[in-house]
């Protein structure tokens, strides 16, 4: 609905209302009941209501860009290259981390066995999360012209997207539900190293806190550099392998019991399983903080967000608010002005006993609600 309509709908509806607005109360009022047939007009409007609900296309972007790509690509993706830096090729870059990190940790008075544990679950932790380091760019990509996709998905699936005036609207002008600003790289840098901490610190504190101490592993000896081993005599069963084997043991029967046979021993599928167990949870935890940190609700970091190229539909509604709020402020100073001088006006007549000559150009200011102090002067 437009605007012309709008007031013409109005101006049918309440044809007494302007005509004696004399006073400054019943001015308030009629603005009152202005904006309350507005705000019903527009509540009724089906273009308001179709406009106001999420479209199929922003559906789909949203399934696609956190479902899709930061979950189900993600997820396989890191599992990938996980099993190539844990068990394949890349096990001597991983080795070399893992020692490097225990001898920072060791600086620290930490116990040799502490720190390479510690640092053993925390960087195959990370790897866990690779797959989402590389999926930066193109969640970016999607992230920073979402408008564009939803217009074009919304256009491909045959939903109107039209102006009061039937015109097709603008990918800056349709109704997003989950708006975000233009992410600087910074803040998407930013936003999967807080993802990846979050993996990082659930994986030591499963592997600390789910520990079994009633179940002590075979000895297990690593060459930690400079010549020197470390060697666990008496290491109880950490958290970690413990809910991935546990998990993997019950799949593996479950799968057994319908094919006749399990898994291969330390086969690609056995890998794969389970480093799933614990990535599919390490997974959801970056994708949901990518997700409420992608500006549109309360993990909004407005530090980092970049809001020089918000789309325009947002600027111009800020504006608006911006001069209606601006408006309704001058307005509602004009009328504590009016109420004082017409106290005072009422008050010194009646004390001077010139009750019933009031001054015309004060009226006049009155009822064209012209916010001149030159005209309310003019009137005492």
């Amino acid at each position: 609905m437009t605007k012309k309509q709008r007031e013409t709908l109005i101006k049918d509806d309440t044809p007494q209302a302007d005509a004696h607005a004399d006073t400054t109360a019943a001015s308030s009022a009629t603005t009152s009941e202005k904006q309350e047939k507005i705000a019903k007009i527009e509540a009724s409007s089906p273009d308001k209501a179709q406009d106001e609900k999420i479209s199929k296309g922003e559906k789909i972007f949203n399934w696609t860009a956190y479902t899709g790509l930061n979950y189900f690509t993600n997820l396989i993706l890191s599992i990938g290259l996980a099993d190539y830096f844990i068990h394949l090729g890349g096990k001597k870059w991983l080795e070399a981390r893992i020692n490097n990190t225990t001898s920072f940790l060791r600086k620290f008075s930490v116990p040799v066995k502490t720190a390479h544990h510690n640092s053993k679950i925390g960087w195959e932790t990370f790897i866990l999360t690779s797959g989402g380091l590389a999926l930066l760019a193109p969640l970016k990509l999607m992230e920073d012209n979402k408008r564009p996709i939803v217009h074009w998905l919304n256009k491909k699936l045959g939903i109107k997207q039209q102006t009061p005036d039937g015109k097709e609207k603008t990918p800056d002008e349709i109704h997003i539900e989950e708006e975000q600003p233009k992410q600087s790289w910074g803040n998407v840098i930013w936003r999967r190293i807080l993802g990846t901490a979050a993996v990082v610190v659930t994986g030591l504190g499963l592997d600390h806190f789910a520990r079994d101490k009633n179940k002590i592993i075979p000895p297990e000896s690593y060459n930690i550099g400079g010549g020197e081993v470390v060697t666990y005599e008496k290491k109880v069963l950490g958290g970690k392998t413990r809910v991935t084997d546990s998990t993997f043991d019950w799949i593996n029967k479950t799968v057994k019991n319908f094919r006749g046979k399990g898994f291969k021993d330390n086969g690609i599928v056995s890998r794969w399983t389970k480093l799933a167990i614990l990535d599919a949870v390490f997974t959801v935890i970056t994708a949901v903080v990518m997700k409420v940190t992608n500006g549109s609700g309360k993990g909004k970091m407005p530090k980092e967000i970049d809001n020089s190229e918000d789309p325009i539909v947002l600027k111009e509604s800020t504006n608006k608010l911006v001069i209606e709020n601006e408006q309704d402020r001058k307005n509602r100073i004009f009328s504590e002005r009016v109420e004082k001088r017409a106290k005072e006006l009422i008050s010194y007549k009646r004390d001077n006993g010139l009750a019933g000559r009031a001054s015309g150009s004060f009226v006049e200011a009155i009822k064209n609600n012209e916010g001149n102090s030159a005209a309310l002067n003019a009137g005492m």
